[in-house]
């Protein structure tokens, strides 16, 4: 089938919104890539050991606990790291919007341990 005027087609260059999709995309995967390197350096240990202190609570509590207990323990856990960010010296010096995106990138690192306990009927 010949595609019609303005049709996207498999075989030709992506239109400029879906290159920019596609690198925005990349580039997404590319800076949690570099937090997952960050998490490697021995500075970074204490955050790495209260993260897995967590991800091993949630798993070993998840079947006794109601979900507003994890959800507390979750909010917990967050607001603690926020904090630490705010004063660990791997970190210091980054903006706002750099603490957020941080922590977003631990919360993905979080659900990708835990996402089956979190969303599995009990």
């Amino acid at each position: 089938k010949k595609p019609r005027k303005g049709e996207a087609t498999d075989s030709g260059p992506a239109s400029g919104k879906e290159a920019g999709v596609v690198d925005e995309k990349a580039k997404a995967g590319s800076d949690f890539n570099e937090f997952l390197k960050t998490l490697k350096k021995p500075a970074a240990q204490d955050i790495v050991q209260q993260t897995k202190r967590f991800i091993r609570r949630m798993m070993q509590g998840s079947s006794n606990m109601k979900v507003s207990e994890q959800a507390e323990l979750v909010q917990e856990f967050y607001q603690g790291v926020d904090d630490r960010l705010q004063t660990h010296a791997l970190f210091k010096g980054t903006t706002d919007e750099q603490q957020k995106l941080i922590m977003d990138y631990l919360e993905k690192y979080i659900m990708t341990q835990i996402y089956h306990i979190v969303w599995s009927p009990r």
